[in-house]
């Protein structure tokens, strides 16, 4: 919400300094000696001039700000955390930001709480991943996935849920999944191998119930063979 009514604001002051470039103050800035004989001394028009362009930057950089923390929302975000068979990163492409005590985080991908990992863009999430990193590489021949919000019903139909994703790694597999639409953990067969990295990428999407459009998964977690 933030973002958008900057944006608005933005463009409306960009808007509005070309009219005055045209024929206002920023005009009389550029070219004081025209407006001289209809505007008084050629010192108060440049001071004017002057203090409105700061108070025009002070506006788009004040909006700016409003604008920063949905931005840095798209952003990816990572957790680690290691084991006996190494050390793992789970990434995510976006995350919600924060609602209450709630987090939204790769964190919740785990399987090990009852939250859920929520993408952060406008949007049903199409296009947002989950990508799995292992160091060193792990044989892996299956993923189990737990779609949506699974902690009680109402958050699983209130968001969007996993329908259609494509599933690669770094060994080349690729292949495009179809999840039921249903709070159980769901094993995904893949070709047996060694990888370094496995990633979900957001196809399409069983629509929430909410007034949120947010698609979420509570678990990804690659079965790790050694």
């Amino acid at each position: 919400m933030y973002a958008h009514l900057s944006i608005v604001v933005v463009v409306f002051l960009a808007i509005d300094m070309g009219r005055q470039g045209s024929a206002g103050w920023v005009d009389c800035y550029r070219a004081p000696a025209a407006c001289i004989a209809a505007r008084g001394s050629s010192a108060g028009i440049r001071k004017g001039a002057i203090m409105l362009l700061r108070i025009r930057s002070f506006m788009i950089v004040a909006c700016c700000f409003l604008i920063a923390p949905t931005i840095s929302s798209a952003q990816e975000a990572c957790h680690s955390y290691g084991t006996q068979l190494g050390e793992f990163r789970m990434c995510v492409s976006s995350v919600l930001p924060p609602q209450g005590k709630s987090t939204y985080g790769p964190d919740q991908l785990l399987g090990t709480s009852d939250g859920a990992w929520c993408e952060g863009v406008s949007g049903p999430g199409a296009g947002q991943s989950v990508t799995f990193h292992s160091k060193p590489a792990n044989m892996v021949g299956t993923v189990t996935i737990t779609n949506g919000y699974a902690r009680d019903e109402k958050s699983f139909r209130n968001n969007g849920r996993v329908k259609q994703a494509r599933i690669e790694t770094s060994g080349g597999y690729k292949s495009e999944i179809t999840l039921k639409d249903e709070r159980r953990p769901q094993a995904i067969k893949l070709k047996p191998g060694r990888i370094e990295w496995i990633r979900l990428t957001i196809v399409d999407v069983y629509p929430g119930a909410g007034k949120d459009q947010d698609t979420c998964l509570s678990m990804f977690s690659p079965g790790l063979d050694g």
